[in-house]
């Protein structure tokens, strides 16, 4: 997913458990950004397509999700430490 001013947005993801959140929120205090946990937003925001219940979560649909970063991005002028979690897909187990 390409977003315009992308160089005020840092994007943070893994598995769970790594140290995510913490980095995330630290890198936050210390460069004066803002935090936001996309998979939050996403939820919030009702960005996805469905739920999948093989493995337990929704379904981002990225058209949607782009266009709304973007807007919120794009209109700040801020800087943006993102989250992101990210699990295995069935394929790749």
């Amino acid at each position: 997913m390409m977003l315009e001013n992308k160089e005020n947005v840092i994007v943070i993801s893994g598995t769970p458990g790594v140290g995510k959140t913490v980095v995330a929120m630290e890198l936050s205090r210390i460069l004066k950004a803002r935090y936001l946990n996309l998979t939050e937003y996403v939820i919030t925001n009702k960005l996805y397509s469905h739920y999948d219940r093989i493995t337990n979560s929704f379904v981002i649909d990225e058209a949607a999700l782009r266009t709304s970063l973007q807007r919120l991005i794009g209109s700040s002028g801020d800087t943006f430490i993102c989250l992101l979690y990210t699990s295995p897909s069935p394929r790749d187990l």
